[in-house]
Parts: structure tokens; sequence; C-alpha cells
């Protein structure tokens, strides 16, 4: 590949948001849904957010060093939820195309489609096995639940003749039974290879987002009905506590460790409210559970952030905006997980093996063979691309840069006056010891001429 096949790839490259790269090369906009998010889990065991929006878009976050993983469209059409595998990295999405709904499961570590299976009316409840060995689905239809199998999406002769419609289910680590829940307020266990009714119990009718906390014996449900949210015996189906919290528009639970958050949206304006399950009862988080108040202060959110989805895990609270934002909770409050959205590079420049992208105080540098002079272009150079970032103490928003042949960064400020702005000489491993030159007036350009001397060109 010649230098200009190389300049007009990158030119490509910077008309991205900040980019991570994969190992394998592939360019990833490290940017949230454009437009509402539809849904929105976590995946323990890889320790990742995932999340669908209305854009179509599964996206892959990785919270604990603010990276977008994966970012690919799954579907042109409508999506109404998705579904994750605990055990791989595998999520269901259940979409709808003029009134067939389909199940589609992807890889999102491969971004790949592995299976699809299409259904008359849109599911009551998807639900994965606790070792992804099952992928189970409510269906309106008879039978009233699917088995398919998980890896192959293969529909199994298992639960054929069940006697109801169902809402939630649950299969645990064992993987051969099976908890229904019914909005007439049933819970039923069936053996999944026999159909056997194994206990049989009833709980209150109409419940939603019926989650089986995993601590301690795994015997209670989690759920709410309108504002009230309820802890349930799920063997015998009494009411251990309830909590009501006007104005919720979605909640969140922890299941291993029974952390709540409920996002509530009134005329005070917006709220999170933090609970905690101890001894099957719901107490405030705030209070450490050492007080005898049983309602949590409510924590209000800045108008800014919008929030309409919220996450609880591993002691994290996450929102996501309307606008398809991930805000994660920290010491100064929410913000974004992702600082570097809508970035543009004002600027490129190559030096050995290096690649710089250069706009206002940031610099990118991406490290790579694939970018020397001597380079024939082979893409498997880029295998193992390094990118870093340094920050320099420009104040102005819009800047250039030159790289000198000694690895010299030149960094002049396009806007501004004053002598805090002017040139700024570095090495980029070291921009803290940049020296600056001040100059009167904002430079529109600057070029160098020869060892020790440069041109400028002032925008006046």
């Amino acid at each position: 590949m010649n230098i200009e096949k190389k300049i007009i790839l990158l030119i490509v490259l910077s008309m991205f948001t900040v980019l991570s790269v994969s190992a394998s090369y592939q360019l990833i906009l490290q940017s949230g849904h454009e437009g509402m998010p539809v849904d929105i889990k976590w995946h323990e065991k890889s320790r990742t957010i995932i999340s669908a929006g209305e854009d179509g878009r599964l996206i892959v976050t990785r919270p604990e060093d603010n990276k977008i993983l994966h970012r690919f469209r799954v579907s042109e059409d409508k999506i109404y939820n998705i579904e994750i595998d605990p055990s791989n990295k595998k999520v269901s999405i259940v979409t709808s195309k003029d009134g067939i709904y389909t199940i589609s499961v992807w890889d999102w570590s491969e971004e790949k489609q592995l299976f699809t299976y299409e259904l008359a009316s849109e599911p009551l409840f998807t639900t994965w096995s606790a070792r992804g060995r099952y992928l189970t689905v409510g269906n309106l239809g008879n039978p009233s639940v699917l088995v398919l199998e998980g890896r192959t999406g293969r529909r199994l002769s298992y639960l054929q003749r069940l006697p109801s419609l169902y809402n939630a289910g649950y299969i645990g680590s064992t993987e051969t039974i099976l908890m229904t829940y019914a909005v007439t307020g049933a819970i039923r266990y069936w053996d999944i290879r026999s159909s056997a009714l194994k206990l049989s119990t009833e709980t209150l009718p109409n419940l939603q987002g019926i989650k089986v906390l995993q601590t301690d014996s795994k015997t209670t449900l989690f759920a709410y009905r309108d504002n009230t949210l309820y802890l349930i015996n799920r063997q015998t189906g009494a009411v251990l506590d309830q909590l009501v919290i006007p104005g919720i528009i979605d909640v969140s639970i922890d299941e291993l460790n029974g952390e709540i958050d409920a996002l509530v949206v009134n005329l005070a304006g917006t709220t999170l409210h933090e609970y905690m399950i101890r001894n099957d009862r719901f107490l405030p988080r705030d209070f450490g559970g050492n007080n005898l108040e049983t309602t949590a202060i409510p924590l209000h959110i800045d108008t800014a952030v919008k929030p309409v989805r919220v996450l609880r895990k591993n002691g994290t609270s996450y929102l996501m905006s309307r606008t398809g934002s991930l805000f994660a909770d920290g010491l100064t409050g929410f913000s974004p997980i992702i600082d570097d959205q809508l970035w543009h590079p004002g600027s490129m420049a190559f030096s050995g093996d290096h690649f710089y992208l250069n706009s206002g105080n940031m610099i990118l540098r991406f490290s790579s063979p694939f970018f020397n002079e001597t380079s024939k272009g082979d893409t498997n150079l880029l295998n193992d691309i390094i990118r870093e970032k340094i920050h320099t103490e420009s104040g102005s928003s819009e800047t250039g840069m030159i790289v000198l042949s000694d690895n010299i960064i030149l960094q002049w400020d396009k806007n501004g006056t004053g002598n805090s702005y002017g040139i700024r000489r570095f090495q980029f491993n070291s921009p803290e010891n940049e020296i600056l030159f001040s100059n009167v007036s904002p430079l529109q350009k600057l070029d160098e001429i020869d060892d020790g001397r440069i041109l400028t060109v002032d925008r006046s």
C-alpha cells in the first residue's frame, strides 16, 4: 500500500470520533446509541454492559477502563428487549417486522449472528438457563413454552403440554427445573425433560421484572407492580416485604448482592432511590442497614443527564440517557463513561512507526510498523497497534500540529490571545516538559523550513 492510500485510509479514520482499536485492527466508534435506548443488561463473566437501542445497534461497554469493545448493527427492525447468556458472550434479541417476531442470537465477541427463531406473536418472556444450555421462550401459541438449544437454536421436545400461559421463567444452575410465573399469580416448577409438575404455589398477580436473588438459599423473588416493589418467598408465595416509591420509570436489582436502584421522575425532578435487601427486608443503602429509617433519601440527578434506564451492579449505579449515552456514579456524581465523544481531529502527522491526530489540547498517537514509509501495506501489522493519548497545556479549542524529524512535536494555537497562547514544543512521552513560545495573535499555519527555523502565518 503506497503512502497516498495510507493517507486516504487515515483521513477516513480521522472522521470518526475517538477510536478504539481491537486486536484484529477493528476500529470501534467510542460513542453511545444514536437515540433512545431500548434495554441495558450486565454480563458478570466479562464484566461488561450490553445495551440495545432504537438505532438497531448493540453496544458492549467495559466500564472499568471506559471503553466500548463492540458497536454494531443487529437489526433494521424494532428491538423489544435483550437477554444475556450468563456463561457465554451471547445475547438474544427480540425484534418484529410485518407482524412476525424474531428471536435472534448473536455472539457479540465475533459480532456474528448464530441463529434465529420466528414467532407469530410477541414472546411473553425469554430467559437463558444459568449455564446457557437452554433458551426458553414464553409463547402465546401452542405450546406455551418453547425450549431452544442454546448453542444451535434447535427446538427441543421438552415442556410441550403445559396448561397455561406464562409471563416469566427461571432456570437455575442445575438446568433441570423451570420455574414459571403466570399473571394470575401462579408459580409452578416443572421438570424440563419430563414436564412433571414438581411444586406449585400462589402469590400476587400481575407482577413484572421477576428476578431470583442469588443470595443465601435463592428462595427469594424480587418483583414490582406499578409503583410497589415486592420480596416474595418463591416456594410459598408469601410476601416478605413491600415498598412503595411513587413515579418509578425503571428499576434495577443486582441479584448477587441484593442492591436496588429505582429511577423516579416526578414534579420534583429526576431522582434515584437506593435500597438493599437484608433479612428479606428493603433497607435504605444510605444508612448502611443500621438505621431504623425505612425510606431512602432520594439522590437528585442533574437535569442534563435525562436518564431513562438504570443499572445497578457490583456497587456502581449506571444511567442511560434518552440520547443513548451511558453514565456512571462517582465521587462527583454521574459522569459519562465515554468522555471522548464528538472529538474531531484537526490535523495529522506521520513519523516513523507513528501516526498522530491532534485537536484542541489532545493528541492521539497510533504506533505500528504499518505506518512506516518502508511498509508494504501489510494490514497484519495492525494486529499489535498501540493507541496512546496525551493532553497539552493549550487552552485553544483549535490547534495545529507538526512532528519534526527528531520526533519533537510543535503544536500551535489557532485562536486565543495572550501570554498563555502560542507555539508549544515538547516530546510525546513528556508533554509536561513543554516549552511555550508566546505569540501576540493566533496562528493560521506553521511549517518547518529547515533545522532550527520555522515559518508562521498569523490569522490576522
